[in-house]
């Protein structure tokens, strides 16, 4: 079977035309959905912060008689007080550069503690070296942290530990403080609690509302996809499988019936052609209707009828359809074709055989069974 002659019958088996549909349909929504949403949407400025981390210098959680910790002249155990090491990132998690001219000209931009206060603080990661130039966090209060009015491009981040000196009975709460054109506000958000405990619902539905439309049209697509390739995957395989059936059956049979030659080739090519598409099941059954003109004659005429309803319904199916017209009707297209060979006639209501098709039937049933 050549290549061509594969494909067509790929096509003829599946409803590639309704596939394409779906995929040409859907596209032109995705295609419709980016435009309404790049037409009406605009881009907004957004500053995330977390705290990505936060851990005691020390953690002394039995007071010892001997064991003094000192700092600024100050015993920690005695006043109790405890040091703890903040570690924040922000970053520009907004569809636009943050400018100096977008920034409070009256207001401080910076971080602040509640509950504590500030004894250092220090850049220790960025992905711009322009951060890292122009930055310079600077304790100005013991309660705030100042940071210069950079230029923030989107996607850029930076990492500050900021150690904090504060009473064991109260939690310090670290935020973000300054106003920014087009951010109403800056949630604190501690990741290091969260690590583990996003649900794979959180995982497939976070993000801001491009993300949600990307995914609303890739994940369908990307089913879409899967299942076309899953298809014909299958219909290869299908094909492959029953090709190499058939082969395998055509080499058994041909040189039997080869060694026939008092028979016509017409009965012996029509026997070939049934059992290299029905099998030894196929065979058989045909062997047990020969010898039985009633019978016979029944499945003539329902393979008569089915004949035409067959191609009455193809005439009439699309290509979904069809495919389930094809299989539904693939039975008695085996056995309609040894009617359409001539070896088998219904003539005035009675089954007549070609001259040595019951024998050679029989003896091929014998042969392969």
């Amino acid at each position: 079977m050549t290549l061509r002659s594969r494909l067509e019958d790929i096509e003829k088996r599946f409803p590639w035309s309704f596939v394409g549909f779906a995929v040409g349909s859907l596209l032109g929504i995705a295609g419709l959905a980016l435009g309404l949403y790049f037409g009406l949407h605009r881009s907004q400025a957004r500053l995330s912060f977390e705290i990505a981390n936060e851990v005691n210098v020390l953690d002394v959680r039995q007071p010892l008689v001997d064991l003094s910790i000192a700092f600024q002249g100050k015993d920690l155990q005695l006043a109790n007080l405890n040091l703890r090491v903040f570690t924040v990132k922000v970053e520009n998690s907004g569809e636009v550069d943050i400018l100096q001219a977008q920034y409070d000209r009256d207001d401080l931009w910076g971080i602040t503690v509640d509950q504590g206060k500030f004894i250092e603080s220090r850049l220790v990661d960025t992905n711009s070296d322009y951060v890292r130039a122009q930055l310079s966090p600077e304790i100005v209060r013991p309660e705030f942290v100042r940071l210069n009015k950079i230029i923030f491009e989107r996607n850029k981040y930076f990492t500050l530990d900021l150690l904090v000196l504060h009473s064991k009975e109260k939690t310090p709460e670290i935020n973000l403080r300054g106003k920014i054109a087009g951010i109403d506000q800056t949630p604190t958000v501690r990741s290091w609690l969260l690590r583990g405990e996003r649900s794979i619902w959180h995982a497939a539905f976070s993000g801001d509302v491009l993300v949600q439309v990307v995914r609303g049209i890739g994940y369908p697509a990307a089913a879409i996809v899967a299942i076309m390739v899953t298809t014909l995957m299958i219909a290869l395989g299908s094909m492959v499988y029953s090709e190499a059936v058939e082969k395998t059956r055509r080499k058994t049979a041909r040189p039997l019936l080869s060694t026939l030659t008092d028979v016509s080739p017409e009965v012996r090519d029509a026997v070939l052609k049934y059992y290299v598409s029905t099998g030894s099941r196929g065979v058989a059954e045909l062997d047990r209707l020969l010898s039985d003109p009633a019978r016979l004659k029944e499945r003539m005429i329902k393979a008569e009828k089915a004949h035409e309803e067959y191609h009455r319904a193809i005439a009439e199916a699309d290509s979904m359809e069809e495919v389930v017209v094809r299989r539904r009707f693939r039975r008695t297209q085996d056995f309609g074709a040894l009617v359409s060979s001539g070896v088998l006639k219904l003539e005035n209501g009675k089954p007549t055989l070609a001259s040595g098709l019951e024998e050679t039937v029989s003896w091929l049933n014998s042969a392969v069974s």
